[in-house]
């Protein structure tokens, strides 16, 4: 109740309708593990051959980077941000392009201060995977929108 008034909504999954299922996504390490975890809360039905889809992904690139963003006056990283990139391209089962080429960046920022060092790394790991989280909504949001 209190959440609701300062504008906090907890993330929804990306509804896929029925028409542009099963997805084949061919590439993606992270993104492919995303997606196939949210089979039950999206409706997103994946197709093991691109022979059984109605709409395949390609992913070209996913790539994950460190950039420093701040250090303290000894020269010491203090802060971070994270990079997440995706490119990636959208056809039917007989190849033909269905949603050109595009790019998603995502940045997220990491406080890195020389306490907890081992938890750091743990921490990066999290970021990482709420961001795959984010892309594939994403991918899915785009989908739907070039698609329908």
């Amino acid at each position: 109740w209190l959440l609701s008034g300062c504008g906090f909504h907890l993330r929804e999954a990306v509804e896929v309708p029925a028409q542009l299922t099963p997805i084949h996504v061919q590439g993606g390490g992270a993104i492919r593990r995303t997606l196939e975890e949210r089979r039950g809360t999206s409706g997103v039905a994946l197709a093991d051959r691109a022979a059984q889809a109605r709409v395949i992904i390609r992913i070209h690139e996913e790539h994950r980077d460190r950039r420093v963003s701040a250090v303290d006056r000894d020269g010491k990283v203090i802060a971070s941000e994270l990079l997440y990139r995706v490119s990636f391209d959208v056809t039917d089962p007989k190849g033909q392009v269905r949603g050109e080429r595009q790019t998603i960046n995502l940045t997220r920022n990491f406080v890195n201060p020389d306490i907890e060092v081992l938890g750091k790394q743990a921490e990066a790991d999290l970021l990482y995977e709420d961001m795959a989280q984010d892309m594939a909504d994403r991918i899915l949001q785009r989908l739907k929108a070039q698609l329908l």
